[in-house]
């Protein structure tokens, strides 16, 4: 599963981000209905749209942030 928005869905664009502010972008991701029960993982980063290259994230080779352990519960 996954989504991509702009952040704010468009209206908080990071040219406008200030040092040290903390940016809140909510986004429902909806999960296969086989997806079994388990442990998962958010991947999260960001990425220049003009290129698809991502942009750099501290201590991330890869340019993502993991979010979790996250649990799936039964429906």
């Amino acid at each position: 599963a996954g989504f991509d928005s702009p952040p704010g869905r468009g209206s908080c664009a990071t040219p406008t981000w200030q040092a040290d502010e903390i940016v809140v972008d909510e986004m429902e991701v909806v999960l296969p209905v086989e997806l079994t029960e388990d442990r998962y993982f958010l991947e999260v980063g960001l990425y220049d749209t003009a290129t698809g290259a991502r942009l750099p994230v501290a201590g991330s080779a890869s340019g993502v942030t993991l979010l979790g352990p996250l649990a799936r519960a039964s429906p």
